[in-house]
């Protein structure tokens, strides 16, 4: 049962890791554009510009809810390898929880740097 709960783990860790590297790469490459006259000038002339724009918000924030999603099963996982005294390999339970807590310190590292 342990194995099945590992291999679920282990597939949304990969999902939330690209997640987090996609949105973090869109972020660095379209945050300069977005916040030029350029782009004011591009969304009064092509209207379609601003339902882009939106799309983007969304994909760059969807890591948000897949990073407490993660951490919620890892920590759920973390348990029930307590409990069962699972002797195995506990590293899927342990990256479950560290990396949704790197990825918010990264971002919000990220926001206090931008500000400084």
């Amino acid at each position: 049962m342990l194995e099945e709960e590992n291999s679920r783990l282990k597939g949304l860790l990969i999902a939330t890791t690209v997640a987090y590297a996609f949105t973090f790469l869109i972020a660095i490459f379209l945050s300069d554009f977005i916040n030029s006259d350029q782009y004011v000038i591009w969304s009064i002339q092509y209207g379609w510009v601003i339902y882009l724009s939106w799309l983007i918000l969304f994909l760059s924030f969807c890591w948000v809810p897949m990073s407490i999603f993660l951490g919620i099963q890892g920590f759920i996982v973390r348990k029930k390898y307590d409990n069962m005294s699972f002797t195995g390999d506990r590293t899927i339970g342990n990256l479950s929880l560290l990396f949704p807590i790197l990825f918010f310190v990264v971002y919000i590292g990220s926001r206090i740097l931008k500000f400084i």
